[in-house]
């Protein structure tokens, strides 16, 4: 199997073959949360698309995060925690970040298929997905932070490492890297809910959802399971 990593900005101009979005805090984790907490349809949107999709379905509760809309847009912002302190069982989820939904957007625009999600809820689960499938050539993209002035975020940086190590059948030390992270996200995070974001995140889930693009700028996530 071939498999390349890539920072989000670092992108080709074409993806062969399968691609894995990593943006651990949050987008990647917030993904497979809200299919297990049993939402009715969830959908990935843009600042572009949401007015439309919101039409479409009036019921639909708005997630996330834009760099162009106010945040009373939202139910939710796209902290984990505040995610969890909303009801979504049964209803329909437009979901965007600026971040990591936009990385799922841009793998498919540059050809990548399937384009599902991984974070350390599901690494391991995703990695068994890939070798079941028979997979070939999988790109992995770390999302990064955007916001920092080192977007190389080490959360992203060492899921995708362990991502690769799984499917190349290399020995990790899974504890040792997890503390580091950990370490890694409470200073860079202060104020934003971090023991209890933290928790979610690296909270086991089985789930890994997979991004299908219906049109440009609307992709419709569901469980490969």
């Amino acid at each position: 199997m071939k498999v390349h990593t890539y920072w989000s900005w670092e992108l080709p101009p074409k993806l062969t073959g399968a691609a894995a979005v990593v943006d651990v805090n949050a987008a990647s984790t917030n993904m497979a949360t809200l299919l297990s907490r049993g939402v009715s349809r969830l959908f990935l949107v843009t600042d572009e698309t949401v007015h439309e999709m919101k039409r479409q379905y009036p019921d639909a509760l708005v997630i996330g995060e834009s760099l162009k809309l106010p945040k009373n847009f939202f139910v939710s912002s796209n902290w984990p925690s505040e995610i969890a302190k909303v009801d979504v069982k049964g209803r329909t989820v437009l979901f965007m970040t600026a971040n990591g939904t936009r990385v799922a957007q841009e793998a498919i625009a540059k050809g990548a298929d399937p384009v599902f999600a991984v974070g350390f809820m599901n690494f391991r689960r995703a990695a068994a997905w890939v070798k079941e499938r028979k997979i070939q050539s999988l790109s992995i993209l770390a999302a990064g932070e955007i916001s920092f002035e080192d977007r190389r975020v080490a959360e992203d940086r060492m899921c995708a490492e362990l991502l690769q190590k799984l499917l190349k059948g290399e020995v990790f030390g899974y504890r040792t890297a997890l503390m580091d992270v950990k370490e890694f996200m409470l200073e860079h995070y202060r104020g934003f809910s971090i023991p209890y974001n933290r928790h979610i995140v690296f909270q086991e889930n089985p789930v890994i959802p997979l991004c299908k693009q219906l049109r440009p700028g609307v992709i419709e996530v569901t469980d490969t399971a």
